[in-house]
């Protein structure tokens, strides 16, 4: 009896896709970063992601360490979604956007990435189309509430906020 429940059990565990925290695959300046990697400051610095200092607005908790890294390179997916700062003020300076993005470790293990486009309502609202293709064939399809899109899996939330009058796309991927 419990070889055919356990045979039972295997097959419905092999009929639900179980998603990994790996499979976002995010690069921030060429590092790959993961939930719940160890806090290595040399390998942070190495990649320009350092500590902001007396920064305001950043929201941490109680024992948390942040690091940050303005105007960087944000690719995830296997590289099927790519994001680069604008700085070029050739083209007008409508057309430029920055990017930044948040590393928050609890106990020396990270616990969210957010990452944005900072300054552009264009192209704030052509990344998050952009963003959410691969983000629907990794995940499937997202609970959209109000300017959120979340897709949640057994390890983590992958969330984009994009608020209607904002210039800015956020991008949260938060550990369970």
């Amino acid at each position: 009896m419990g070889n055919i429940i356990t045979f039972h059990y295997i097959r419905r565990l092999a009929a639900i896709k179980i998603t990994t925290v790996k499979e976002l695959n995010l690069r921030i300046n060429g590092l790959e970063i993961h939930l719940g990697m160890i806090l290595d400051t040399t390998v942070l610095i190495a990649h320009k992601i350092k500590k902001p200092g007396l920064f305001r607005g950043i929201k941490k908790q109680s024992g948390q360490t942040i690091f940050w890294s303005k105007n960087c390179d944000i690719q995830c997916f296997a590289d099927k979604f790519a994001l680069f700062p604008n700085l070029d003020t050739s083209s007008g300076a409508d057309t430029m956007y920055g990017t930044s993005a948040y590393l928050y470790f609890t106990d020396n293990s990270l616990v969210n990435v957010t990452f944005q486009l900072i300054g552009n309502d264009f192209a704030a609202n052509w990344i998050v189309n952009k963003f959410q293709e691969p983000a629907n064939e990794t995940f499937g399809q997202p609970i959209t509430n109000g300017d959120k899109i979340v897709w949640s899996n057994v390890d983590s939330d992958v969330i984009i906020e994009k608020l209607t009058r904002s210039k800015h796309a956020h991008f949260h991927w938060n550990k369970k």
